[in-house]
């Protein structure tokens, strides 16, 4: 009888020791976790430091804390579709901006392969150690508190979003830059997070895993990005987060309120049909070195009115009286050419004159400024665009607000639902 009670007892004893292992091991990963995001303050990050210290430190975060957050995995397979769809409504959605406002080099491309690569080996292991990190806190959120734990978790990380020499920095800051980074970076942040929290929690780790990775792939790697400015771009990823969320929890709910009608992304024809077509539609603009813009001011009237969409084609062979598109600045103009000079070195450039202006442009244009000829108008179906944009541009702080408002709603009704509370 006394050996039974003893293996019981030692049984015991292994597994809470064992518990106790884990529990020291989890404190181990917490605190480097923490140390990767402080060490700037420590250590100067210059040379190979940023290139050793994170990646490694993450990847032994990664791998204490993988056992315990791999198994949770609710509705894994459909919310992993749902991520490959969130990316190509991304590239959509800058696909279409850039074919609109044009594109711009991606500063973190300009550089070799080798240093492209390196990036990518910085910043991809730090993103498993941060995604690994946040899956175990939320895996701990259980009971009543699961809820404000979600968005206590999703706030800190939005904070990490920024390195601590920025909040060091800003202690100087003007109440308009403390405003401005509120809108245009913290709430952006707070929005992802939030969207990367609820991926964990109703798909599993892989879910927001493959999500945060996907987006450094696209981040590091894509060379052109839309010409659009910090504010336009903050405001739109925090429309596709309360667009992305919604998707989510429309799709979940669906499949667990009308579980004999289950929603299958590979049989739901349209989409993979409408996404399909967008691609379609800018691949051929782009590949044709077409560009559309929408007619804004009234310099060309009556050739071209305001709301016009006309399509400008790149064409090597421009002359007098031929329209194009051109850039000053980075603004766009669309002008017709009045003369063609060619100067004493050999050197060509153009005057230009709106139709309805009564002196001809006070600048040169340059042949790699023009962005193409006229070769399409299709009549004012631009003017919803322009006052849409005009009100996009004048209130994106209300706007970023407002739908990110949104997002905290939904996700604390969505969380209730997940946690079942």
């Amino acid at each position: 009888m006394s050996i039974g009670v003893n293996k019981v007892f030692l049984r015991s004893l292994s597994n809470e020791l064992r518990g106790l292992r884990f529990k020291f091991l989890a404190y181990v990963a917490l605190a480097l976790f923490i140390f990767i995001y402080f060490y700037p303050l420590i250590i100067t990050p210059k040379g190979l430091i940023p290139y050793v210290i994170p990646p490694t430190t993450s990847l032994i975060v990664f791998s204490i804390l993988y056992g315990v957050v791999a198994t949770f995995k609710p509705y894994e397979e459909r919310v992993l579709n749902l991520v490959i769809l969130f990316f190509v409504i991304k590239i959509l959605t800058d696909l279409t901006l850039g074919v609109v406002k044009g594109f711009g080099l991606n500063i973190l491309t300009l550089t070799s392969y080798v240093g492209i690569a390196m990036n990518l080996m910085r910043e991809l292991p730090t993103v498993l150690g941060f995604e690994v990190v946040r899956a175990y806190l939320l895996s701990k959120a259980r009971g009543g508190k699961s809820v404000v734990a979600f968005l206590s978790i999703s706030a800190a990380f939005a904070l990490m979003n920024e390195p601590i020499t920025r909040y060091v920095n800003m202690l100087n800051s003007s109440y308009n830059e403390v405003v401005n980074f509120m809108f245009k970076n913290y709430v952006p942040a707070l929005a992802q997070n939030m969207l990367l929290g609820i991926l964990y929690v109703s798909g599993g780790f892989n879910a927001n895993a493959l999500y945060a990775l996907l987006d450094k792939l696209y981040i590091y790697t894509t060379p052109l990005l839309p010409n659009i400015s910090l504010g336009v771009r903050s405001v739109i990823a925090v429309i596709q987060a309360f667009v992305f969320f919604s998707i989510v929890e429309a799709t979940l709910k669906e499949q667990d309120v009308f579980s004999k009608y289950s929603f299958k992304l590979s049989k739901n024809f349209l989409s993979y049909l409408i996404p399909a077509l967008i691609f379609l539609l800018v691949g051929a603009l782009l590949l044709s070195n077409a560009r559309l813009f929408v007619v804004s001011s009234g310099s060309m009237v009556p050739t071209l009115n305001v709301g016009d969409v006309v399509l400008v084609v790149k064409s090597n062979e421009v002359g007098v009286g031929d329209i194009i598109a051109f850039y000053v600045g980075s603004e766009v103009v669309i002008h017709r050419v009045y003369d063609v000079v060619v100067d004493s070195d050999g050197s060509t450039y153009f005057t230009t004159k709106g139709d309805n202006n009564d002196h001809v442009d006070p600048f040169k244009v340059e042949p790699p400024y023009v962005v193409g000829k006229l070769a399409l108008v299709i009549p004012y179906v631009g003017i919803i665009w322009i006052y849409v944009m005009k009100f996009f541009i004048e209130y994106l702080n209300l706007l970023s607000f407002v739908f990110f408002s949104l997002i905290l709603t939904q996700s604390l009704s969505f969380s209730r639902w997940l946690y079942g509370e």
